[in-house]
């Protein structure tokens, strides 16, 4: 889960970790590290959508991950 109000993960679960390769520890050490698993070629999209989910409050993308 993200904060959209600072960027910030509160919560992450151990799929995320068998999902990404990253461990939860490092999501809340480096909260923006979460955009280095977007595939290159959604990423600008993604992070736009997320953008404007702040304003929103709805986010729902499909996305590759890396």
């Amino acid at each position: 889960m993200l904060d959209t109000d600072n960027m910030k993960s509160y919560t992450s679960t151990q799929p995320m970790k068998q999902i990404t390769g990253r461990s939860c520890e490092s999501l809340h050490e480096d909260p923006k590290s979460y955009e280095d698993v977007i595939h290159p070629k959604d990423r600008v999209r993604v992070l736009s959508r997320l953008g404007e989910a702040v304003q929103t409050g709805q986010f729902d993308e499909e996305f590759r991950i890396i």
